[in-house]
């Protein structure tokens, strides 16, 4: 396994939640609480993203 796989993981774990969470909240299915899924949903999804990018280096000068 390549290291940058290695360090993009979770992060692509974590946006897929997130977009898993919001698109559960869009068609109804409610896994929790209906405020917090959504919530939940988009905040993995904006962190998964930032650490993504973050991870394959797109922040360095």
């Amino acid at each position: 396994m390549s290291n940058f796989r290695r360090r993009t993981i979770v992060p692509r774990f974590m946006v897929t939640m997130g977009v898993a969470l919001m698109g559960a909240a869009y068609f109804e299915l409610h896994l929790m609480p209906e405020p917090y899924q959504m919530s939940l949903g988009g905040l993995f999804g904006f962190l998964g993203t930032f650490w993504f990018l973050h991870a394959s280096g797109i922040f360095k000068s």
